[in-house]
């Protein structure tokens, strides 16, 4: 099967750090919400995670996160999210890459599939153990290979792949929403007898 590394179908961007965007003055400045590590969770953004920050002016335009882009916590255990229109506009910070699919041959749901992928997801954590403990760094992402596939079967597998998750979260939600039922029995009411 034919193979594309990610650095010649994505442009991968390195966020930058926190104290870099921060105001010095902090009654000065635009609020802007930033994507930390934190808040990448189960695929998705976690907005009570979001960080919010004073940015200097001359930063507003800097390194943005766009519909469709990729974003990609560098630490284990290397969550991906793939950027709808309610999280376009925000920062990242330097735990996370952000991967903008470019090739009109690729689509960007089928390279966030491939990215998540356990095959994938063990080579990063075999790296991180192999070679050192820092993060993954758009150099090591440089060297990905993404299996290539007529865009058709591409666009099928991304949108498989999102409802997958859809269903998926809604899953971990009941069970959540099961087990918030039953403590609040055990505890606010004084037992279920």
């Amino acid at each position: 099967m034919e193979e594309r590394y990610l650095k010649d179908i994505a442009q991968i961007k390195v966020g930058m750090s926190i104290s870099r965007m921060k105001e010095k003055i902090s009654e000065v400045g635009i609020e802007q919400k930033v994507i930390t590590p934190r808040a990448i969770q189960h695929n998705g953004i976690k907005d009570k995670e979001l960080e919010i920050i004073k940015i200097k002016n001359d930063m507003i335009n800097l390194r943005k996160t766009q519909k469709d882009d990729i974003i990609l916590k560098t630490t284990s255990p290397f969550d991906i999210v793939l950027i709808d229109e309610k999280h376009e506009g925000l920062f990242y910070n330097s735990f996370c890459l952000d991967i903008t699919v470019f090739s009109k041959e690729m689509e960007s749901a089928y390279v966030f599939a491939v990215l998540n992928s356990k095959r994938i997801k063990d080579k990063l954590e075999n790296k991180v153990k192999s070679f050192r403990t820092t993060p993954i760094s758009k150099k090591d992402m440089d060297q990905i290979k993404i299996p290539f596939l007529e865009k058709e079967k591409q666009k099928l597998i991304g949108e498989l792949y999102l409802n997958i998750m859809k269903k998926q979260n809604t899953w971990e939600q009941l069970v959540a929403n099961e087990k918030e039922m039953v403590e609040m029995t055990i505890f606010e009411k004084g037992g279920i007898w």
